[in-house]
């Protein structure tokens, strides 16, 4: 009977998938700094006088640093 369900849904159950992944990295930390870091690099270097060094590291910390106050930002009700 299941599969008899499943079959009347007009809309494939695939597309809610895909967009919820979609709006998941619409809104996410990837697209908008992650794809964008290579351009904004040699800026960032030349405005502030850090080394790339200095500003991949601060680059590969951010995300260490969202996860880290994620559950104070927004912690789950009981």
């Amino acid at each position: 009977m299941a599969w008899a369900e499943q079959r009347r849904s007009k809309v494939f159950y695939g597309w809610r998938i895909v967009l919820v992944a979609a709006v998941g990295l619409f809104l996410h930390y990837g697209p908008l700094i992650a794809f964008t870091f290579g351009v904004f690099l040699k800026p960032l270097s030349q405005e502030f006088g850090w080394s790339r060094a200095e500003i991949s590291l601060a680059f590969s910390l951010a995300p260490l640093g969202a996860t880290g106050a994620g559950p104070f930002i927004c912690p789950t009700r009981r």
